[in-house]
């Protein structure tokens, strides 16, 4: 049996491997979601263990246990997360489907992100009073994109619309980001010199 990993770039094959790694585990979570939730305590300033991690997961994916193929996929998830959003602005991707693939699918996806985010920065349990109002506005909007309309129809428009929706919510995790971490470091990525 080979084992599995992930592409490090938060890609739509990757979300297919978690996709069918969720199928197999049985878990009756999506990753959208669970990206969402790592997200989503990153965001609030929370660092978690390797261990504390695993066993959000298992929780999150309602499971007894987790293989250890499985256990290293989420592993390098968390990771590459992390990573991503030390980046900075441009760094992180969502883990939402190819947009090759329905529009309702990717909708529904973006949906369970959004909840995913706002569980996980929940859980976090970030000090409420202390949040600036850009960062309640993002939280609002994306509560209400969670609640995205789901029977969009294959059109120009609507496709445009989910896009942009879907880097409105890059940029507002971000914008989120930025102001609950104030000391974390932004890794910027070395320029190329021409010599």
């Amino acid at each position: 049996m080979t084992t599995r990993t992930l592409s490090g770039q938060n890609s739509a094959d990757d979300f297919d491997d978690l996709c069918n790694l969720f199928v197999e585990l049985e878990s009756c979570n999506a990753p959208a979601e669970l990206h969402g939730i790592i997200c989503g305590q990153l965001a609030a300033g929370k660092r978690l263990s390797a261990n504390d991690w695993i066993a959000l997961a298992v929780e999150q994916m309602q499971l007894s246990e987790l293989p250890d193929e499985a256990r290293g996929m989420l592993q390098e998830l968390y990771d590459q997360t992390l990573k991503q959003l030390l980046g900075g602005e441009f760094g992180l991707r969502l883990l939402l489907p190819d947009e090759e693939d329905e529009m309702p699918i990717r909708a529904e996806a973006l949906g369970q992100w959004c909840s995913g985010f706002l569980g996980g920065f929940g859980l976090a349990n970030p000090k409420a009073g202390v949040l600036g109002e850009e960062v309640v506005s993002v939280l609002e909007d994306l509560a209400e994109i969670a609640q995205i309309q789901l029977d969009l129809e294959e059109s120009e428009e609507n496709e445009v619309s989910l896009m942009e929706v879907s880097e409105y919510v890059r940029m507002g995790v971000m914008v989120v980001y930025t102001e609950c971490n104030p000391d974390a470091p932004i890794i910027k990525p070395s320029t190329p010199s021409l010599h």
